[in-house]
């Protein structure tokens, strides 16, 4: 009787599990081979308005030569799971996504992850 292999991934899973190391997401591990790109601004206006003004997306084509239009597709006041549609030139050409707000702490952090797009990207803002 020939005994079947299991599946790679959930064998290391169950053996994380029982070294007390927790189950990662398949985002979170896609999240660790992107390309990382830091980059700093000194804005001079209170933390909570620029915190405000980035988690907007529509603001976004006032800032980004690239973003064609932005709008809101949830419904409520934008924070935690606010989606956005948005149309970017790259390239010579035009390109939709969508995205929503992963984490919303204000007045320090903005995380967005990309939920409709050619390539996943997920954006942290620290302020």
């Amino acid at each position: 009787m020939a005994v079947k292999p299991k599946n790679t991934s959930s064998a290391r899973s169950e053996q994380q599990e029982s070294k007390g190391m927790k189950k990662q997401s398949s985002y979170k591990r896609r999240e660790k081979n992107m390309p990382r790109i830091e980059r700093e601004i000194v804005i001079n206006r209170p933390v909570e308005e620029v915190l405000d003004f980035l988690a907007d997306g529509r603001n976004e084509p006032n800032y980004n030569p690239h973003m064609l239009r932005a709008e809101q597709t949830s419904v409520g006041p934008i924070g935690r799971g606010t989606q956005f549609r948005t149309e970017v030139a790259t390239r010579g050409r035009s390109m939709e996504m969508a995205y929503e707000i992963a984490a919303y702490e204000r007045p320090q952090r903005l995380a967005a992850r990309t939920i409709k797009a050619a390539i996943d990207s997920f954006i942290r803002n620290l302020l």
